[in-house]
C-alpha cells in the first residue's frame, strides 16, 4: 500500500525540506500550492521526484471547503502553510488570523 502525505506551504523552505524527508522516507507527497505559478516552481525544484511528487491548488487555505479534493487517499498532513508578508501594516490581519484561520481550517477539514 502506498503512503501519501499531504504537505502545506509545500513552496515555503520548509515545506521543501517537509518534501525532501517525506520523498526519501518512502512516501508519495501531495503539495498544496496557492496557484499554478506556486506549484511549477515546486515541480522545477524537485524535478527527481515527479514519480512520488504531485500537487493541488488550494487558493485560500482558510477556507475549510478547499480541502475537499486535496485529502483523497491522503495517509497523513504536514502543514506549514502560513502567510509571509514582508512588512505588513497590519501584523495581527496580515499574518497572524490568516496563519490561525489557516491552522483550523485544515483541522477541520480534516
Amino acid at each position: 500500500m502506498e503512503l501519501t502525505l499531504l504537505i502545506t506551504g509545500a513552496s515555503g523552505y520548509l515545506g521543501g525540506h517537509h518534501i525532501k524527508a517525506a520523498v526519501e522516507s518512502g512516501f508519495k507527497v501531495r503539495a498544496v500550492a496557492r496557484s499554478k505559478s506556486s506549484a511549477q516552481k515546486i515541480q522545477a525544484y524537485f524535478p527527481h521526484y515527479m514519480g512520488q511528487l504531485s500537487y493541488i491548488i488550494v487558493p485560500d487555505i482558510t477556507k475549510v471547503d478547499a480541502y475537499d479534493q486535496a485529502f483523497s487517499d491522503v495517509t497523513g498532513i504536514m502543514h506549514s502553510a502560513s502567510p509571509f508578508l514582508l512588512g505588513p501594516k497590519d501584523i495581527i490581519k496580515g499574518l497572524l488570523e490568516p496563519a490561525i484561520h489557516g491552522s483550523i481550517a485544515i483541522l477541520e477539514a480534516a
